[in-house]
């Protein structure tokens, strides 16, 4: 990523007058990661869903890495309105016409990144396990309470257990969220590792619930050094058919942002085309898969940069 950039503005730029539309620029999704609360807004969703169906028709377990601000999170929260509600948040997207299943599932939504605040191994375990519990409580997927000192991976199990084959959406993000969190002692980063990979055992010792498994996080798994628990996962991370899966390309860019894209040229007093092309200087044309064909710009930034583009582009 670069620093600032500096621009060539129009002498007469601040003259001009900024653009009337008969109708409110489009909300842009800004902090919002809840598929289902960004449809009800009406806010701009680039519409993966194409690539959405292809993932989710099959039974599958799945892995993605990317860095953070590209909308992983956004992609698992379209994951799991699609299979709780089908097809109520995807009125004119293109999986409506491609998704059959009417099948109902049991889902489940991990974010490990919320487990990231702790001090030491203990403060790591217990906040881990009480983890598990609430989202087990919340989730809505046990009746009934647990023991003061109930473990919460053995509880997840158990559950595991007890579920029908093909009848469970797990869906976990930031899946090395407490690995990454910045602690530097190897020997409590070890102990974190086994408690993941005990988690992690458990899933694989109930593989046959599962209609669907999907994990993300910034680390790829060969990289991470750790669980050959999610060997059988299958990694899309360099793979080019899901090289845009996150991230917007220029073109998404400039079709579903179209009105704030001639807002900030005016703004700016430059072309929309340079606009564009200051963006991806800007904002990182990204490559993921390994063809090095598919680029992406960061959508954090992206999106930044639409709500204020007075602010010249920026490194967001």
């Amino acid at each position: 990523m670069k620093g600032k950039l500096s621009i060539s503005h129009n002498p007469s730029a601040e003259s001009k007058a900024v653009p009337t539309f008969d109708r409110p620029l489009p909300l842009l999704p800004l902090r919002e990661s809840d598929f289902s609360v960004l449809r009800k807004k009406g806010e701009v969703y680039v519409d993966k869903t194409e690539m959405v169906f292809e993932l989710a028709h099959p039974r599958s377990k799945l892995f993605l890495a990317r860095p953070e601000g590209f909308g992983k999170s956004l992609l698992l929260s379209t994951f799991a309105s699609l299979f709780k509600y089908g097809l109520k948040d995807f009125s004119g997207l293109a999986i409506e016409k491609l998704w059959k299943d009417k099948g109902e599932y049991l889902v489940m939504e991990l974010d490990f990144s919320q487990i990231r605040a702790f001090k030491s191994v203990h403060d790591f375990r217990g906040q881990f396990n009480s983890y598990l519990l609430e989202r087990l409580r919340s989730s809505g997927l046990v009746e009934y309470g647990f023991a003061p000192n109930a473990n919460g991976i053995s509880e997840f199990s158990k559950w595991l257990d007890k579920q029908p084959i093909n009848s469970v959406v797990l869906l976990v993000d930031n899946y090395d969220g407490p690995i990454t969190s910045g602690f530097t002692d190897t020997d409590v980063l070890e102990e974190i590792r086994s408690v993941h990979a005990t988690f992690y055992s458990c899933l694989k010792g109930a593989s046959g619930c599962f209609r669907f498994l999907f994990l993300t996080g910034t680390t790829k798994l060969k990289n991470a050094g750790m669980f050959p628990e999610l060997n059988a996962l299958r990694d899309i991370t360099s793979s080019p058919r899901f090289g845009t899966i996150v991230g917007y390309t220029s073109d998404e860019v400039t079709n579903y942002f179209g009105h704030h894209i001639q807002y900030a040229s005016n703004i700016l007093g430059i072309s929309k085309s340079e606009l564009i092309r200051q963006l991806i200087e800007s904002c990182g044309g990204y490559c993921f898969e390994e063809t090095g064909r598919k680029k992406v710009l960061s959508c954090k930034s992206i999106l930044k940069f639409l709500m204020e583009p007075k602010r010249d582009f920026q490194n967001f």
